[in-house]
């Protein structure tokens, strides 16, 4: 179920794997290529922004709201520290799925 990392969509004239069956693979490889390459390359929101108004219902609202706050508490702690190569700070997180 993996995505094919060799950057063809012509895997059924050059395929980079062969199944024991012998079989051609699934004709939904190449699209699931596309997608995949789609979700790691478009433009990414950043994460330090308040996600409320995605919440089903204001509990949930609350917590994406909590959340939000602490990132930007963290934040304003890193910013008063000397910066360090290392770090990853919630201001340069982007918020990515899981597909």
């Amino acid at each position: 179920g993996s995505g094919l990392w060799d950057y063809q969509l012509w895997n059924d004239v050059s395929p980079v794997r062969i199944f024991e069956h012998g079989l051609r693979e699934p004709l939904d490889v190449s699209q699931r290529l596309v997608n995949a390459n789609f979700n790691l390359n478009v433009h990414r929101t950043m994460l330090l922004q308040d996600f409320s108004g995605l919440a089903v219902d204001n509990i949930r609202g609350e917590a994406f709201g909590a959340f939000y706050r602490d990132l930007c508490d963290y934040q304003a702690v890193l910013d008063r520290s000397a910066p360090a190569p290392w770090r990853l700070e919630p201001k340069r997180l982007k918020a990515n799925i899981n597909a």
